[in-house]
């Protein structure tokens, strides 16, 4: 997703000349979002068994958890971009210079929630690699 993304930033000066590459690039983006569950850390919770773990269990299962349900704060609120940008790009069939200069705030927007969602992913899982184990 990103990739597109960068490569629509790159097409944003040519916009007013050639508005169908920028449109093209931009309908040719597809999010690739991912879906975890947290399923096991609610029934824990719920159940009482986090009061039967020791410390250190306790401690990866809850950086496990986390983990996720920050990713999942994230990619949520990166879809409202992502269809904010989607869809004004959709809604135009050429380009003002303003117009570009919106289109790439748009844009812009999309890659600084991409660039969170990266950063999560990363620490998502080395903290689930740390929960699991090696």
């Amino acid at each position: 997703m990103d990739a597109g993304v960068q490569q629509a930033l790159k097409l944003i000066p040519q916009g007013v000349k050639d508005p169908d590459s920028v449109i093209t690039q931009i309908a040719s983006i597809k999010p690739a979002f991912y879906f975890f569950s947290t399923r096991a850390w609610e029934s824990a919770l719920a159940s009482g068994a986090l009061a039967h773990m020791d410390e250190e269990e306790l401690s990866r299962f809850e950086g496990a958890y986390l983990s996720i349900k920050n990713y999942q704060d994230a990619q949520k609120s990166t879809m409202p971009n992502w269809y904010s940008a989607k869809a004004w790009f959709a809604s135009h069939h050429s380009f003002t210079s303003s117009d570009l200069v919106i289109g790439e705030e748009k844009l812009r927007s999309m890659e600084s929630s991409l660039e969170t969602l990266q950063h999560l992913g990363g620490e998502f899982a080395g903290g689930l690699k740390e929960t699991v184990g090696n």
